[in-house]
C-alpha cells in the first residue's frame, strides 16, 4: 500500500517539476518579447531617418555642402541659420541611433540594412572634421561620440562599403 509521505514526496516532486517549466517558458517568452522590442525600435527609428524632411535634409548635407573646418561651417551658417538647423537634425539623429546601438536598444546590423551601411560612413565623413574642431574648442571629447560609435559599428561590419572620395554633388539625370 502507498502511504502518504509517498503520495505527498511524488506531490512535491511534480510541484517542483512545474515550478521548473515554468520559470524556462517565462525566460523563454521574455526573450522573444525582447527580440521583438528591439526589431520594433529598429523599425520604428529607421522609419524616422527615412521621413521627407530628414531625407531633404541628408541630401542636402551630402550633395551640397562641402565645409571642411568649424571656422568654414561657421562662417557658412551664420549667413544661413538653415544650415545651422539641417546640421544639427541630421548630426542629433545620428547621435541619437548611435546612443540606441551602443546602449543596444536596437540591433546594429538590423538598423543598418535598414538605412545602408553608406548613411553613417558618408556622414561622418562630412561632420568628423567640424566635430573635431569642436571636441577640442570646447574641451568636451564625447561631443558627437555616439555618431562616431553608429559609424565605428558599419565600419565593422560592412568594411567593404567606402565613402566616395572627393564632392558627393548629383550628377544630372539625362
Amino acid at each position: 500500500m502507498v502511504s502518504f509521505q509517498d503520495v505527498q514526496t511524488a506531490y512535491y516532486m511534480v510541484a517542483a517539476t512545474g515550478v521548473l517549466v515554468a520559470a524556462a517558458f517565462y525566460i523563454m517568452n521574455l526573450s522573444l518579447v525582447q527580440k521583438k522590442m528591439k526589431i520594433d525600435a529598429t523599425i520604428l527609428y529607421g522609419n524616422l531617418i527615412g521621413e521627407k524632411q530628414k531625407i531633404r535634409d541628408w541630401r542636402h548635407i551630402m550633395f551640397e555642402t562641402d565645409y571642411t573646418s568649424l571656422e568654414e561651417f561657421d562662417k557658412i551658417s551664420r549667413q544661413n541659420p538653415e544650415e545651422y538647423a539641417i546640421f544639427m537634425n541630421i548630426g542629433n539623429s545620428m547621435n541619437q541611433l548611435g546612443l540606441l546601438v551602443h546602449e543596444k536598444i536596437v540591433d546594429p546590423e538590423m538598423l543598418l540594412t535598414i538605412l545602408g551601411p553608406i548613411w553613417p560612413k558618408v556622414m561622418w565623413a562630412k561632420f568628423a572634421p567640424i566635430i573635431k574642431d569642436q571636441r577640442k574648442l570646447w574641451n568636451d571629447p564625447r561631443w558627437g561620440y555616439y555618431g562616431e560609435c553608429l559609424y565605428n559599428e558599419a565600419e565593422r561590419m560592412f568594411p567593404d562599403v567606402k565613402v566616395p572620395s572627393g564632392r558627393y554633388r548629383l550628377r544630372e539625370v539625362e
